[in-house]
């Protein structure tokens, strides 16, 4: 089916059915105090003060579809006989058949309507013709967007974004006088379309953090947010820890230490930051709890800082905890650390705060403002006076370390207070950590509901009879728990464990409007509960390791709706849409991508140290980390996309009303031209079409396929998909150009030649290029139409040419002709050898340039050998090294075999030993190519 995204208007969630409450011409209606939106059977019209907007349809009759919790009941008067109950609420509607194989649909998205015309195959988007009513002009902009002005202002249309089998399909709006078409370019008509994710804000901030020197410990501290919200403008809010004396302030509440702290010392403090819509400008930073002089080291102090909300009106509600010391609004607190809940207005002034815990430590882990406009706070507690309220629910069996759930309202009849606590209870026994982000997660429905998942080891939580799992699996207990509070926190509805005989780790959890439960997180079990039709089914993870899970409940706890393993991810946060498709961001490992922005994990290099204390590593490795975050289908059957997200973890997810998914976490943010690289990041990602799909290592040395990018002046391939060619093209001319087919590759900033671009029998595309020699790190971005996906990959080794049918690019110099079984080499004679990915030469040869004559190698001359992987190991002696006269980025060695080189099948391969100042795997292992045979006579 064909989807075109229309209109865009503010409306709320949900579509009431007309049964008499309204005019008998509207068959839906969306009420806000500030305008209506009413569904006929031959229009969607819009009515605000002073107007209209109308647009037109032939006559189809509209269904209600995603029937909602919630239900309408309109009293009218004495009379019974005109009282309207039960009323059905939607969260979209659908127009069938409006024109011949083409459908309506209208839905929100919390705030904003969307309007897409659904083609079904073999049908002609061309028959789509609608107009409007009540608008004083319409044109179309520069950019594509429909723009209609209206009494109220403009009301624009986006163009048209769509994706189909994996590859974009132009369109546009058209104006023929008053009526509004499409005009699409060719496709499959026999296959869906999708939207796909479009990288908004890509930002980070943050200070230097802390560094540590001491015998056995040689590491950095850096910044974390650890929670994100938005508000209804688009303002984004984010808390977390920093480590940083010199963390990025504006009107901070608190000023740092006087004494700075850049090494050997600690410094911590929970930090609240807005930044604008695009995450350009800080519009307040400020610490909350900064100490006034950094403390010597003593292990490394625990993240203070929970999870964030705000309101409509801007007040931000930060929780986490505190000692109490240079705390704003607290003089002591019960004892040990409490939990804070911390409230701040819309210009980063201090409201007040509420503190939660007994006489030992307690910690606020997870904050939500639910539908009901009250603030649910979740955390833990090893305090055995935790000051509950009275008539609660109070678990039966507790442990040293629980979990506790608060509810709080800031609003009376009588206008904002400074908190009334509703209820404050502990639910059961719970896992205190150093890392409380894994320990507890609240969430909310709009009946007033608390829902909380939790880590325990104990078996003795309560369950309800109709649980899913009513006992916690494994020998020792290591599960997680979800339970169901009452609006007024009297009473556990539903309390259930999830997890299988090892151990699980809690990553996240929300709730969606139906009131189904969600949770992320990582598990080690082999007999984790899945279903049938979920995504992966089987542990994909090594015996013993840890694979990331999602799991949905339905609504009464009894069963899982789906269950699914998570493969290349540690999940530590979820959130879920209106129409359920499901965020999970996390780490990631061998992460499986679509449509990435970042299509490899950041190439980064270790180290390890004695014990002893020694500055100098003892090894040295390769160590490639990122971010991630993926998006799941309502089902949990299917990835909609999924990308690696800069260097670090992503910790927290926020969702607007749009759907747009807000990341925040440590090194998150993917590094691109004129975007800065602090810790803390900040990633927006929002619907849209995204052009080109990168799939994991699809970047490789073109010699020896070996993943990662060769030395500077190597040949590399790419592979892709959605590059619109249909045959072989060759990039002509001399140097090869920087583009092709609309294509063009970047690497560290240089523009890499294009050799070719082929199309595959896989429906991927092959982009062979050039490692430009002016390039000096990894940093790799492909553009094409206006999408870019970045990588940074790890350093290859040289690669050995391999041709089509497996046997090595290796000639006789005597006559040029291959060597083969057929036609083996002999001891003594010279051969060539064809590779690429060696580095400089000299004389020095362009970038996209063939040298005319011999061009050796330079700096690395030296550093390379013609080796085997058993005795005697030399070949021979190298005669030459360097480039290929005649050929861009083709190298040779000339070798004279040895002449005492055994008969047989041998295996040679190309050593360097620390090339070009290229770390080394480890301390002993030389940078090696791949090992082809040589057969010798």
């Amino acid at each position: 089916m064909l989807a075109l995204a229309a209109l865009a208007f503010a409306v709320p969630l949900h579509f009431e059915e007309n049964r008499g409450q309204w005019s008998p011409r509207v068959r839906f209606e969306a009420v806000t105090p500030r305008y209506t939106l009413e569904l006929s059977d031959t229009a969607i019209a819009m009515n605000f003060r002073g107007g209209s907007l109308r647009l037109s349809l032939p006559s189809a009759t509209p269904e209600g579809a995603e029937e909602l919790p919630g239900k309408s009941n309109y009293y009218f008067g004495t009379d019974r006989s005109r009282w309207r109950t039960g009323i059905s609420n939607f969260a979209r509607v659908r127009y069938g058949n409006v024109f011949r194989g083409v459908d309506l649909a209208v839905y929100g998205h919390a705030g904003e309507i969307e309007y897409d015309w659904i083609v079904t195959p073999g049908a002609d988007p061309r028959a789509i013709r609608f107009s409007f009513t009540g608008a004083a002009g319409m044109r179309i902009d520069s950019g594509g967007d429909l723009v209609i002005d209206t009494d109220a202002g403009e009301i624009r249309h986006t163009r048209p974004r769509i994706l189909q089998a994996d590859r974009p399909i132009p369109g546009n709006f058209v104006l023929r006088g008053s009526e509004v078409q499409f005009e699409i370019e060719d496709y499959d008509r026999s296959k869906p379309l999708i939207i796909d994710p479009v990288l908004v804000v890509n930002t980070s901030f943050g200070g230097h953090g802390i560094d540590y020197d001491f015998p056995g410990l040689h590491t950095r501290t850096d910044d974390t947010g650890t929670g994100i919200a938005v508000d209804s403008g688009g303002n984004i809010y984010v808390t977390g820890t920093t480590f940083s004396t010199d963390f990025p302030l504006v009107n901070s509440l608190q000023t740092p230490p006087s004494q700075p702290c850049y090494g050997n010392c600690e410094f911590s403090s929970v930090f609240v930051t807005k930044l604008t819509p695009d995450g350009a400008t800080l519009l307040y930073s400020t610490y909350i709890g900064a100490p006034s002089a950094p403390i010597g080291v003593a292990g490394f102090a625990p993240l203070i800082s929970g999870s964030i909300a705000v309101d409509a009106g801007g007040t931000a509600y930060v929780t986490g905890s505190t000692s109490g010391v240079n705390f704003p609004g607290v003089t002591a607190t019960a004892g040990g650390t409490d939990a804070f809940l911390l409230r701040l207005d819309s210009k980063g002034a201090f409201l007040g705060t509420l503190l939660f815990g007994g006489s030992d430590d307690d910690m606020g882990i997870s904050l939500v403002l639910g539908p009901d406009g009250f603030v649910y706070l979740a955390g833990a507690t090893k305090s055995a006076d935790f000051r509950a309220t009275p008539g609660g629910y109070h678990a039966p069996a507790l442990s040293p370390s629980n979990v506790f759930v608060a509810k709080v309202s800031f609003k009376s009849f009588f206008g904002p207070t400074n908190g009334a606590v509703i209820y404050s209870d502990v639910l059961g026994p719970g896992v205190y950590t150093l890392f409380p982000r894994t320990a507890v997660a609240v969430a909310a429905d709009a009946g007033g509901n608390a829902y909380v998942a939790a880590a325990t080891t104990s078996g003795s939580w309560q369950t309800t009879p109709s649980a899913m799992q009513t006992s916690c699996a494994g020998a020792a207990c290591s599960d997680l728990v979800l339970a169901k509070l009452d609006p007024l926190g009297q009473r556990l509805i539903y309390s259930t464990y999830l997890g299988g005989s090892q151990q699980e780790n809690l990553g996240g959890m929300a709730v969606d409007a139906s009131g189904s439960a969600y949770i992320a997180g990582s598990s080690n079990s082999t007999d984790f509960p899945v279903t049938t039709g979920a995504l992966e089914t089987a542990d994909p993870a090594t015996a013993g390791e840890y694979a990331g899970f999602v799991a949905k409940f339905v609504p009464d706890g009894s069963k899982l709706e789906y269950g699914t393993y998570l493969d290349g991810t540690i999940p530590h946060a979820i959130v879920v849409d209106a129409s359920r498709n499901v965020y999970v961001g996390g780490d990631g490992g061998s992460l499986p991508l679509r449509y990435a922005f970042q299509f490899t994990q950041t190439s980064r290099y270790c180290a390890s140290f004695t014990v002893s204390g020694t500055a100098t590593p003892s090894s040295v490795y390769a160590c490639p980390s990122a971010g991630s975050l993926t998006e799941l289908n309502p089902s949990g059957s299917d990835v909609v996309w999924s990308t690696y997200l800069g260097s670090g973890e992503v910790f927290a997810l926020a969702l607007d009303s749009a759907s747009d998914v807000y990341a925040t976490g440590t090194s998150i943010a993917v590094a691109s031209p004129g975007v800065p690289i602090h810790s803390v990041g900040v990633v927006k990602i929002g619907p849209g079409a995204s052009v080109l799909d990168v799939p994991a290592n699809a970047l490789v040395n073109a010699a020896s396929q070996a993943p990662g990018l060769p030395f500077p002046g190597g040949l590399a391939s790419v592979y892709v998909r959605g590059v619109d060619v249909s045959t072989t093209m060759t990039g002509a001319g001399s140097p090869v150009p920087p583009q092709l087919a609309g294509v063009s590759i970047m690497v560290d900033g240089v523009p890499a030649p294009i050799l070719t671009i082929a199309p595959l029998a896989s429906g991927m595309e092959r982009i062979d290029f050039q490692v430009p020699f002016e390039a000096k790190s990894n940093t790799v971005e492909i553009r094409y139409r206006g999408s870019s996906v970045f990588g940074f990959p790890q350093r290859t080794p040289p690669g050995i040419f391999i041709l089509g049918d497996g046997t090595p690019a290796i000639e006789h110099v005597s006559d040029y002709s291959l060597v083969t079984p057929a036609n083996p080499a002999h001891p003594g004679e010279t051969i060539v050898i064809y590779a690429t990915g060696l580095g400089p030469v000299s004389p020095a040869v362009p970038s996209g340039m063939a040298p005319a004559g011999p061009a050796a190698l330079g700096l690395c001359a030296n550093g390379f050998g013609i080796d085997g992987s058993s005795p005697p190991y030399s070949f021979g002696t190298i005669l030459y090294a360097g480039l290929t006269p005649g050929f861009v980025g083709l190298y040779q060695f000339n070798v004279r075999l040895r002449p005492d080189l055994a008969p047989g099948t041998q295996h040679l391969l190309i050593n360097t030993n620390n090339c070009d100042g290229f770390p080394l795997l480890g301390n002993a292992v030389p940078f090696q190519s791949n090992s082809v045979p040589l057969p010798v006579q």
